[in-house]
């Protein structure tokens, strides 16, 4: 299932605080994940749509999932007969009679569960990359959905609660480690029936069929709809997590009602890590302007926007169908961007307020006139776009389509416009009804509006009185909850005897207040007016608000796919705007892109020069030679013909300090990125395939606060990338090697890619740069799917009769021939006399090792002369691997000539 996200409106949610827009751009989130067994599975919920996001459960590796399914099938078949004795399975539905109803769907999810405790797959989980998965995966979750509080089992593994101590320390979150015994299937279970039984809506306008029904009867129908929306048997440990959180929830925060409950399967969407982001500059975190602020706010990157936007930049899809939904209605959109539709549907969704946060204010009863308000403009704006829409052809993308479920009665059957008057709620500063709704209502007011005459005849009346008859100043007045008074002011002569029925019921300084049978009798007949229009106001108000809960579902789910239009526009817009193109998805994991650009570093630099990149998977080192030295000529020749192949699933490139290498990395992988968000991409042309994972090794700014050496935070970011990538991986490898010996930090870039090439039809796609030139050189054959290329840089004279370095910063083929680094220092005004000693001590090394490697191939040379071929092929006794070794190193250990 598609992930839906609620966007806010940031700039009308609170009026009254100064940091307004602040607090509501940082809507919580909440997280709790549970592990056993192989296997891990976590709940979220999001504060700014009130939805529960219930993620399918995951095993450490997919091997290990496939073969957990079928020991939990074996297991469930095995104590079948034995359910009801079974006592210790923490997750099995409970014995109670009054759950009794409920056996018949969730027989096989109980079965399941016990399964998974009664097995101990330990043993099949390497913990090594097991964990690494699971942390990964974990830190992939934080990073795109941010809680601010986190729950935890007391099951998850050490690495796991030390990311997430981590990640709470560096963002302020809390965590709480629980119980393993408090997460429990069967809580989780009725918990989300709970909220399900609170979304089942029927569209008839019959009050009967409008029910909350929550009794025994109806809760099959409760199981059948959480079916609708859950895997079920696939999320077993991540319904287990629902109740702890819910229970952190009610206790921390003001919950309210869950209005959403959402599937989320993580095989649905590209891995990201923290490294890839922050590589990659996707996200970054400035501090906050605000000194109490207990988080940053998002830096200059791609993802300063609305919620939902972000969202979908920190949850790229991984599926091609969903993939190609998006990009059929961004390229609707695109072809209808200056239509009046398409013009007037970006005005009405500026009025598409915070709808669920409205809802939720409302239906807690701390709502004003402004809530009201914005709430039915958003409710005309949902009608207005869904009536827009139906005037344009969107029968070629099913992800428009899926707007026209708003049904129109939603405006009707709340009328916040025919109940509410807001412009006489404003003045009087208290949400008032509309003349004309209630027969009942406007003849109290209408009463009420009479009162100032009709107590000023009374008055008069009462004055003829023989009781004040001595009075010179006389009053009657109402008040609220009192009634009706005779107010005289103090030191008149009032005769109490002339009316047996006047009795004083207080004084004031000025005045004194008195009761008679009159007043008694406008007091039974008249009645207390105020408090009769307040008590039927409220009434009619409470029957407004019942409305809205009743409609809250729809309300939301019609808000959630506005804002997936308002996001789908915004595609359109930079397709417009910067001229993007629409990809074409591949089936196999491959780059072939046509003119492809850095999406932020093409405008900043009008220069900026786009570069062809073409990489297929699917080949590694099957059928490749073995290693072999020849000239570069040669390398070149068989790169440019493997090129028009493409045959090549690993870059390596080359080239001078400062000439592109870095960015030429981040702009392929930033091309696949946005293709798999939904957006088009910076390229004349692009054919990509779908991914599952971006890893990146790049440089990033170091800290002295980070933990470990520069090398071992590169080596475990190298090792990530090696441990989780598979076949249809995209890894980025940016000088590795740099941060040690150069012969080490060589060693281990070569064997590094020689790994992945060992994978041969598992080789995911890699793209890497190095300045290790000598040994990719000597090590890596010109037959291996490589794509050897480098940034091409020329020299050009100057008027100093000095050639001078000049960056092309166009891809090329082969190897280059140097880094240039002196060169670059005197660009960047290292002193001329610091650069020509570095000059000459690099010659002559150059010149040491140039001559012990001539020395060893004449050694290698001179033997191969001094072999006797007669008398070898006489030989029939000769080991001829014993005489290759010979000939190359020179030993004669068994004197193999």
């Amino acid at each position: 299932m598609s992930n839906r996200a609620v966007s806010l409106d940031l700039q009308h949610a609170y009026e009254d605080s100064e940091y307004a827009a602040d607090e509501i751009g940082q809507q919580r989130t909440a997280l709790a994940l549970e592990v056993h067994q192989g296997r891990f599975g976590c709940v979220v919920f999001s504060e700014e749509g009130r939805q529960l996001l219930v993620c399918e459960d995951r095993s450490f590796s997919r091997a290990v999932g496939t073969l957990l399914d079928t020991i939990i099938t074996a297991s469930s078949s095995t104590h079948e007969q034995n359910d009801q004795q079974e006592d210790g399975a923490e997750f099995s539905e409970p014995s109670e009679p009054a759950h009794a109803e409920d056996d018949a769907r969730s027989k096989t999810t109980s079965l399941r569960a016990e399964g998974l405790h009664r097995q101990d797959s330990s043993d099949l989980v390497p913990h090594s990359s097991g964990s690494m998965l699971a942390d990964g995966l974990v830190e992939s979750l934080l990073s795109q959905f941010q809680p601010s509080l986190v729950i935890a089992s007391s099951r998850c593994m050490g690495s796991l609660l030390s990311l997430l101590r981590k990640y709470a320390e560096l963002h302020d979150s809390d965590l709480q480690i629980r119980s393993a015994r408090d997460f429990q299937f069967s809580l989780g279970l009725q918990a989300l029936k709970n909220c399900m039984a609170f979304r089942r809506i029927a569209p008839d306008d019959s009050d009967a069929n409008h029910e909350l029904y929550r009794d025994d009867e109806t809760s099959l129908n409760d199981i059948i709809a959480l079916e609708a929306v859950v895997t079920i048997p696939k999320s077993v440990l991540s319904i287990s997590a629902v109740g702890p959180l819910l229970s952190c929830l009610r206790a921390s925060w003001e919950l309210g009602q869950i209005l959403s409950v959402q599937s989320l399967s993580l095989d649905s969407f590209l891995f990201l890590d923290e490294d890839t982001l922050k590589g990659l500059s996707i996200c970054s975190n400035d501090d906050h302007a605000f000194i109490h602020a207990t988080v940053g706010r998002e830096g200059f990157s791609m993802l300063g926007s609305l919620s939902l936007l972000r969202r979908w930049l920190l949850s790229p899809l991984a599926q091609k169908d969903a993939i190609m939904q998006r990009h059929d209605a961004v390229e609707l959109l695109l072809r209808q961007e200056s239509t009046p539709e398409v013009v007037d549907i970006r005005l009405r969704l500026t009025e598409l307020a915070n709808v669920p946060q409205h809802c939720y204010q409302l239906n807690m009863g701390v709502g004003s006139v402004f809530t009201w308000e914005r709430l039915y403009k958003a409710c005309t704006a949902i009608l207005r776009v869904r009536a827009l829409l139906g005037q344009m052809r969107l029968g070629r993308s099913e992800l428009l389509l899926e707007v026209g479920f708003i049904r129109s009665y939603i405006k009707n059957r709340i009328g916040t416009e025919r109940l509410v008057d807001f412009q006489h709620s404003k003045l009087e500063g208290k949400i008032a009804v509309r003349s004309g709704i209630d027969e009942h209502l406007d003849t109290l007011r209408a009463n009420f509006a009479g009162l100032p005459d009709l107590l000023s005849r009374v008055a008069g009346e009462i004055r003829q009185g023989p009781a004040f008859a001595d009075t010179r100043e006389l009053h009657v007045v109402y008040f609220p909850q009192i009634g009706y008074l005779i107010v005289v002011p103090g030191g008149e002569v009032v005769d109490m005897l002339a009316d047996p029925t006047l009795e004083q019921q207080f004084a004031s300084e000025r005045s004194v207040y008195l009761k008679n049978g009159r007043m008694v009798d406008m007091d039974q007949h008249m009645g207390d007016l105020a408090s009769f229009i307040v008590d039927r106001e409220i009434e009619i108000l409470d029957a407004l608000q019942t409305e809205l809960l009743r409609c809250c579902p729809q309300l939301v789910k019609a808000h959630a796919a506005l804002q997936e239009l308002d996001c789908l526009l915004a595609f359109a817009r930079a397709a417009v705007t910067y001229e993007l193109k629409r990809p074409v998805l591949l089936d196999e994991p491959a780059l072939d892109i046509k003119g492809c650009r850095h999406p932020l570093k093409a405008l900043s630099d009008e220069s900026f020069v786009p570069n062809d990149i073409q990489l297929r998977g699917g080949r590694g080192l099957s059928g490749s030679s073995d290693e072999n030295a020849e000239g570069e000529d040669a390398r070149s020749e068989t790169d440019t013909a493997n090129a028009k192949q493409g045959e090549h699933i690993v870059m390596v490139l080359t080239g001078a300090n400062s000439s592109g290498k870095s960015c030429l990395l981040q702009q392929a992988a930033l091309t696949v990125y946005l293709s798999q968000c939904g957006c088009f991409v910076p390229a004349a042309q692009a054919e990509l395939g779908v991914f599952d994972k971006i890893l990146t090794r790049m440089r990033q700014d170091e800290s002295v606060a980070s933990e470990g050496s520069s090398f071992t935070r590169e080596l475990g970011r190298l090792n990530r990338a090696i441990t989780l990538s598979t076949s249809k991986s995209l890894v980025l490898l940016d000088e590795v090697g740099r941060e040690c010996r150069s012969d080490d930090g060589a060693g281990l870039f070569v064997a590094s890619i020689l790994e992945f090439l060992d994978r041969d039809k598992a080789c995911p796609v890699v793209l890497a740069t190095t300045h290790h030139l000598r040994a990719i050189m000597t090590h890596l054959s010109p037959e291996l799917p490589i794509y050897r290329a480098h940034m091409q840089t020329v020299f050009l004279p100057t008027i100093d009769a000095r050639n001078t370095l000049t960056y092309l910063y166009r891809l090329r083929p082969g190897f280059a021939s140097t880094s240039h680094a002196n060169h670059c220092a005197l660009l960047c005004g290292v002193p001329e006399s610091v650069v020509e000693r570095a000059n000459v001590i690099g010659m002559t090394g150059l010149h040491t090792w140039q001559n012990e490697q001539a020395t060893r191939d004449e050694a290698v040379v001179r033997r191969l002369v001094e072999l006797d071929l007669d008398d070898l092929s006489e030989n029939q006794d000769v080991d001829v691997a014993q005489l290759v070794r010979w000939i190359l190193t020179g030993n004669d250990d068994n004197n193999a000539t």
